[in-house]
């Protein structure tokens, strides 16, 4: 789940994983331990 969670960060926005989250990782669960950094707006 952790990955797949990584993967959708990688895909950029506009590739929703079957929950509403917020565009370009703008919120990140700590659950992922990956900083939304990682895809800047």
């Amino acid at each position: 789940m952790l990955l797949m969670a990584a993967t959708v960060l990688a895909q950029g926005p506009g590739y929703n994983y079957q929950k509403p989250e917020p565009p370009r990782g703008t919120y990140l669960p700590p659950a992922t331990g990956v900083p939304a950094t990682t895809r800047p707006p």
